[in-house]
């Protein structure tokens, strides 16, 4: 129900006219109040065809207590176990429908997803059609995510008969949202949901309810007959919650559920909450949307970080937070900013690092130095002993400068000091801040919650969820609602007001205009690929049913040249290779390793910037296909064998991530890797091998790339001797399309979660702190979660599926699922390479 940080009404402006039907609220269904709505048809209507169609935003995940542990989004059912149909989200993370009949002498029907769908961070729209009249029995039920068809199913008892009667549209039976007839805890549900439409009599395609534009599914108004029993639940009246704005005034009672639990989180205006795909030894238990952290999970001896957001603070974005403890505060808890380092290392009770800010009573630690104001001075030099219950810590931080304020019930904390001495914060005018977070300018930066045991209900405010609030605070984008009025130019953390990243769904760029993935047979013979989407510059392919060569085409190099990335070998010209880049893709010769009669092949395309130029910026020139936006180019260019030797890269920043290549002789890989250590410019890594990170001088000559130029040394066969013709592939991270990072692994099937910003649609992984093979997925093969179908650059095995190395693409990063050393060792380090669609677009996965 309401959650303390406030109550009222907010005012909502839709910063994007990218969607063209606005969705301005959901209804927060949370568990532990066994909130639901019901209702009771008065007539019997049809019991054959009907659709259900809702979006959603998952909460915490069901807990099993006992066999059952569910969500239940939509049911009917009588008071018996036996005459039902719940349509649910269970523990194994999938969707599933139960058809059980067995009152009437009949069967029951289970028929769920094998896919995973534990994305907590964004939408998903979930439909579901029932149509007992088809002929094909598969066809009888049918479920939809974001408008695509779950294939991955497992049934009990097959399908229901044709033209057989369900229980839903019966007279008499409760239909229920957000539970079921057991009234059990066991099936209560932990979600928002936003745009319930349940159509009677009709099976509905998704296309009624959904659209996609520029890749991105997006909600659409259902334009449709409702039929007699059905009904449209928009919960845009917080005092009529179950009202039916269909015209059939099919209304539903709303239990345990309160006007504050209607809020501005939705489809078309995402918020933060807490992230409880976040691993920490010290978790938090959340609650109220995610809203809530219960420190149950806190433990005194860890005191590490038990929360976080799941958005990171936007780097060209002032953002303002409200946290609350109801009940016993002081030592037992903290609340503050950290970077993804900070995190990283923080969990195992390191919360005082380098990379954060956070506020302990009394004193803060800045940046590992705990500063105490003092006796006298107390909380933040405010003559307070401490945050007490009910009191509401404001918390700010710019992202362009990573400097952090807080404030106690709206005023400022003074900077930090061991007496009285400090200067009262200033926001307002970016002044007198409590400190500036090392790294903040360059790694992403999250709200943190932690703390021992003492403090029991921590409620978080991005702007959404302003519960008992007086005055109904706005943001400066009149997005967000609050307690206390956020600083001069600061706002809520929401996508609304995020900016527009220049590659974007709703910008003149999107990312697929630069990368892309196709899947296709080979035939053995010539054949033109398409589906690419633009005229790439870079393909690279590779056999999937067989053991082939990972196969390097590009522009500059020339249509026929090839590369591979499994071995050291030299370039090959190919005749009946590639023959072409095309407008929408490629046409390839009959060569077994390309086109091979029946074998599956993957092909992975970018966009540089076409026909090569001429590129004086080092001291040897290069030629060079840029796409300075995408943070993407293909250099060629010959060594001197002089140590300190510079190339230029035609990007407009410095490279984070090189693979060089000798051509005209056999040579290894050489690969840069700036997120790989401190000094990455030291050292190198292997494409083409498993070796861990090591120290050559002779590589990159110890010297960081620049926004024109990278350097080389000398004395080494593999890159920059004499004469020696050479390929070099640069990429650096773009926000909200591409990303170069790096994170530790926690070595448990609950894997480290990494923030990319975007929904990933192709990673690639090196552990570069131990021996391991680079592994590489991406979701045009694995289309739902879990990914687990992976290839491997370093080798030439044909495709193959893992059961330890598995990951969660989700809309704001990936999370890894399994104990594997290729992606998950306790305590490696590991590198990656990610490309996908901006998460202030993207839907749940």
């Amino acid at each position: 129900m309401s959650t303390p940080v406030g109550s009222s009404q907010w005012m909502y402006t839709p910063a994007s006219g990218f969607y063209p039907y606005l969705i301005d609220q959901s209804l927060r269904f949370n568990a532990a109040d066994s909130a639901y709505l019901n209702r009771t048809p008065s007539s019997t209507s049809n019991q054959k065809t009907w659709t259900f169609n809702t979006w959603i935003k998952l909460g915490n995940m069901p807990v099993a207590s006992g066999s059952f542990a569910t969500g239940s989004i939509f049911s009917a059912g009588g008071g018996v176990f036996n005459k039902r149909v719940d349509v649910q989200f269970y523990v194994n993370d999938g969707f599933y429908i139960i058809i059980d009949q067995r009152l009437d002498g009949g069967t029951y029907y289970i028929l769920e997803s094998t896919d995973s769908f534990r994305d907590m961070s964004g939408w998903y729209m979930f439909t579901i059609i029932v149509d007992t009249t088809e002929s094909t029995a598969a066809d009888r039920i049918r479920m939809y995510v974001n408008g695509t068809r779950l294939t991955n199913l497992s049934n009990t008892n097959g399908y229901p008969a044709q033209n057989s009667d369900l229980y839903v549209n019966t007279s008499g039976l409760v239909h229920y949202i957000g539970e079921t007839h057991h009234n059990s805890a066991d099936y209560r549900l932990d979600a928002y949901l936003a745009e319930v439409n349940f159509v009677d009599g009709t099976a509905a395609e998704p296309s009624n309810f959904g659209e996609t534009i520029n890749g991105v599914w997006v909600p659409k108004a259902y334009s449709g007959s409702y039929g007699t029993n059905g009904f449209y639940l928009p919960f845009d009246d917080s005092s009529a919650i179950g009202d039916d704005e269909s015209g059939n005034t099919n209304d539903f009672t709303a239990n345990n559920l309160a006007a504050s639990d209607v809020v501005p989180d939705s489809p078309t205006n995402n918020f933060a909450t807490l992230n409880p795909l976040f691993n920490s030894v010290s978790q938090a238990v959340l609650l109220e949307g995610n809203l809530k952290a219960e420190t149950a999970g806190f433990t005194s001896s860890a005191f590490g970080y038990g929360a976080t957001s799941t958005f990171a603070i936007p780097k060209d974005k002032k953002i303002y937070i409200e946290v609350e403890c109801t009940d016993v505060a002081g030592d037992s808890w903290f609340a503050g900013f950290a970077t993804q380092t900070s995190i990283e290392t923080g969990v195992a009770g390191n919360t005082g690092s380098d990379g954060s800010i956070n506020v302990y009573n009394r004193s803060v630690k800045l940046n590992g130095t705990e500063i105490d104001y003092g006796a006298s001075a107390g909380l933040g030099g405010l003559g307070v002993a401490k945050l007490a219950a009910g009191d509401i810590l404001g918390c700010m931080c710019d992202g362009a400068t990573g400097k952090v304020w807080f404030s106690r019930n709206g005023t400022y904390f003074k900077t930090p000091t061991t007496d009285d001495s400090g200067t009262t914060g200033d926001p307002d005018n970016d002044s007198h801040e409590i400190g500036t977070l090392t790294n903040g300018t360059t790694e992403d930066i999250f709200l943190v919650l932690g703390g021992g045991t003492n403090a029991n209900n921590i409620f978080v405010n991005f702007g959404q969820d302003s519960v008992n609030v007086a005055s109904a605070e706005s943001d400066a984008n009149g997005l967000g609602t609050f307690e206390y009025a956020p600083p001069t130019d600061y706002v809520c953390l929401a996508a609304s007001s995020l900016s527009e990243p220049t590659i974007s769904p709703n910008a003149a760029e999107q990312a697929d205009d630069y990368f892309n993935t196709v899947l296709y047979t080979g035939t053995g013979a010539t054949q033109s690929i398409t589906g690419v989407g633009f005229q790439p510059d870079f393909t690279w392919i590779k056999g999937r049913s067989n053991a082939r060569r990972h196969m390097l085409f590009d522009v500059v190099r020339g249509v026929q040249n090839r590369l591979i990335t499994d071995d050291t070998n030299n370039e090959l010209t190919m005749t009946d290779g590639l023959s072409s880049f095309d407008s929408d893709g490629f046409t390839e010769g009959g060569n077994l390793n390309t086109g091979n009669t029946g074998e599956t092949l993957v092909a992975w395309n970018w966009k540089a910037g076409g026909t090569a130029v001429s590129n004086t910026d080092g001291s040897i020139t290069s030629q060079v296909s840029a796409a300075p936006d995408a943070g993407f180019s293909i250099c060629t260019w010959t060594g001197n064998g002089i140590s300190g030797a510079t190339i230029g890269h035609g990007l407009s920043s410095a490279p984070e991530l090189i693979f060089s290549k000798r051509r005209d002789s056999s040579g290894m890989w050489t690969t840069y890797a700036k997120p790989a250590a401190s000094d990455a410019e030291t050292d190198y890594l292997r494409l083409d091998g498993t070796d861990a990170l090591a120290d050559d001088s002779r590589i990159w000559n110890d010297t960081v790339p620049t926004a024109s130029v990278f350097s080389v040394g000398s004395g080494t066969s593999h890159i920059n001797t004499n004469s020696a013709t050479h390929v070099t592939y640069c990429f650096h991270s773009v926000d909200g399309y591409s990303k170069v990072g790096s994170y530790v692994g926690n070595g448990s099937a609950d894997g480290t979660f990494v923030y990319t910003g975007f929904r990933p649609a192709w990673v690639l992984w090196k552990k570069s702190s131990a021996t391991a093979g680079w592994f590489l997925m991406d979701s045009a093969r694995d289309t739902f979660n879990v990914a687990n179908t992976f290839l491997r650059p370093n080798a030439s095995d044909a495709e193959g599926t893992a059961a330890n190395s598995t990951a969660d693409f989700l809309s704001n990063g990936f999370k890894l699922r399994g104990t594997g050393g290729d992606v998950n060792t306790s305590g490696a380090t590991y590198i990656y390479l990610a490309f996908g669609t901006s998460f202030k677009y993207a839907n749940a996965r």
